[in-house]
């Protein structure tokens, strides 16, 4: 697990100072993911030369309630050759999984990750608009899920948990979805 360039360079300028040096700086916003791609990069080559992992996830955060932080646009001309040369490493070593974290309203980046090759989104929280279900009829099976159990229905307990999982019973019962709560912490599952 470890952050993709768009939350460590949330972690270095602040969301405020990111977002103005997008427009202001891209030259520096490109030598800082530049930068952390390769650091990222040769820590892989190092671990995938020592195990064999099975599962890499990347954290971004980049999207709110309705709408990613950058636009597609920008997440491709900035983010995705990241992703892609990432993926490839991960994928060359025989990793099965490579996930992408984001909070947020992601269904205008997961065409993105999909041409990306991420292969799951978590932890597709509802609260921000997301739906598995509307997800799967959309994207089909060219995405997997981790989460999508919305926190506040699991607050309630009981019958309320029940019938949110009805409503996913069809995605439940495809491939490639793992119900659980859409904004708990994921790495236990794997641990």
């Amino acid at each position: 697990m470890f952050n993709g360039p768009f939350m460590q360079m949330r972690e270095w300028l602040g969301f405020e100072g990111l977002c103005t040096a997008f427009i202001d700086q891209p030259d520096m916003i490109n030598d800082m993911i530049q930068f952390h791609e390769e650091f990222i990069a040769r820590l892989l080559e190092i671990i995938l030369s020592k195990v064999k992992l099975y599962y890499v996830h990347i954290s971004e955060d980049m999207a709110y309630k309705e709408k990613s932080m950058i636009s597609p646009q920008m997440a491709r001309e900035f983010l995705m050759t990241t992703w892609i040369g990432w993926g490839k490493i991960v994928h060359e070593a025989g990793c099965p999984i490579y996930d992408m974290d984001s909070d947020g309203y992601v269904g205008e980046l997961i065409p993105l990750w999909i041409e990306t090759g991420f292969h799951i989104n978590d932890p597709v929280e509802i609260a921000a608009g997301n739906g598995i279900v509307a997800f799967r009829e959309t994207f089909g099976e060219k995405m997997a899920y981790l989460g999508g159990v919305d926190k506040r229905v699991i607050s309630m307990g009981g019958d309320a948990i029940r019938n949110e999982l009805e409503q996913l019973r069809p995605v439940i019962r495809s491939r490639g979805y793992i119900p659980s709560c859409d904004h708990g912490e994921i790495g236990s599952l794997f641990s």
